[in-house]
């Protein structure tokens, strides 16, 4: 795979010198090629001259003048007014926090080379034509499928697309990993989405739901993404019919508010999760180099093709993305299943094995490049088959 080349120009030497060191101490290193500037003239000359420039980080002293031609490679600016992981795209270059964990601004930097790689032309990379839905799926339960979904959620955030999670679990583990509001559990605050599934089952109008929609949702303001918080009553989500799921769908895209929704499913093939498989635009379907994992799934297929028409099992398995999650760089466990094919891995990450914060597991530099690929469109855009051949 082509490494990225990037150009990082900043006045403080010891920050270019730290910049360019960590990069090539870490995983990073198989992805970038990193070269830094701390004076303008050299910097102004390699880049009008040098033709394999992928992407330029720098500082706006450095972007002065005629120093970046027309058709130069993506620009980002490096600047002390932007906190986090957050990139504005305030005025012509977009901008991103200088002092911010390095493994966190070089993950954004990535993200956003890619999202700029793979924009078409004449076309804003702030929003999309229609709302993509992709579903987050596996056979069974334990499988890490919330926190891909999360991660998932991040990178196209990062990107500028307008992000929302829903869990269709019946055991929301979102809490565990993204900070929720506070008091939202107290008995003078009424659970939202609790409150959206009774208005969904009452056949409330759903032009009135869109314009009610701001009081539903939440927003994280350090993922960008926007989410329904966990039902307070589990029996709530058990009764969520064919119909009410199909509701709840429409009202996401009715909304014209997100260009990417990301549903977290069960495993348990209820109403809910089967109306969510065939309504999603693609599914990442997640493995596990488990043998009783893989034979479940078998079973879980062969379910599907007797309880399913085959119209509707086609449909599934062709925009499906089979994906082996905590992949060590081989298999133990062979796949039965002739039609079962392997497209993406997500690798094993031996510092999630014991944690005691939840944020850990969106901070892994190894696992988010993994994800940036199928964000990027190197799988989930691509107009192959599915992850599933034909019996």
């Amino acid at each position: 795979m082509k490494k990225l080349h990037l150009i990082l120009a900043v006045e403080d030497r010891d920050y270019a010198e730290l910049f360019v060191q960590y990069i090539q101490a870490s995983d990073f290193m198989k992805e970038v090629i990193v070269k830094s500037f701390t004076q303008l003239e050299s910097f102004r000359y390699y880049v009008q001259h040098e033709s394999s420039v992928d992407l330029i980080v720098a500082e706006a002293s450095f972007l002065v003048g005629d120093t970046l031609k027309d058709g130069v490679s993506p620009v980002m600016m490096l600047t002390e007014d932007v906190g986090g992981g957050e990139i504005t795209r305030e005025g012509e270059v977009p901008k991103i926090g200088k002092y911010q964990p390095l493994h966190l601004l070089v993950s954004s930097l990535l993200t956003f080379y890619a999202s700029e790689r793979n924009r078409p032309s004449g076309r804003s990379h702030h929003r999309t034509e229609q709302t993509r839905m992709i579903a987050v799926y596996s056979a069974v339960a334990g499988m890490g499928k919330t926190t891909v979904a999360l991660n998932l959620c991040k990178q196209w955030a990062l990107q500028g697309q307008r992000v929302f999670y829903l869990s269709l679990e019946l055991l929301n583990s979102m809490e565990s990993i993204v900070r929720l509001p506070e008091g939202r559990t107290s008995d003078k605050q009424e659970n939202r989405f609790s409150k959206l599934l009774y208005y969904l089952k009452a056949d409330r109008a759903m032009d009135e739901l869109v314009r009610e929609w701001a009081s539903y949702k939440h927003h994280d303001a350090a993922m960008h993404i926007e989410y329904v918080e966990p039902v307070s009553n589990l029996d709530e989500m058990k009764q969520l019919t064919q119909r009410d799921t199909e509701r709840l769908l429409d009202l996401l895209v009715r909304t014209g508010a997100y260009d990417v929704v990301v549903l977290d499913l069960d495993s348990v093939l209820e109403e809910r999760t089967l109306v969510a498989l065939e309504r999603c635009d693609q599914i990442i379907w997640l493995l596990q180099d488990d043998l009783l994992a893989l034979r479940k799934t078998e079973a879980i297929l062969q379910y599907m093709e007797r309880s399913l028409s085959a119209q509707i099992v086609s449909s599934m398995l062709h925009k499906t993305c089979c994906t082996m999650n905590r992949y060590q760089g081989n298999m133990l466990n062979s796949l039965r299943a002739s039609r079962l094919r392997v497209q993406a891995h997500l690798p094993y990450i031996t510092a999630w094995k014991q944690i005691d914060q939840g944020q850990v597991l969106l901070q892994s530099a190894t696992f988010q490049a993994a994800i940036l690929k199928l964000c990027a469109g190197e799988v989930l855009n691509t107009e192959e088959q599915g992850a599933f051949r034909n019996a």
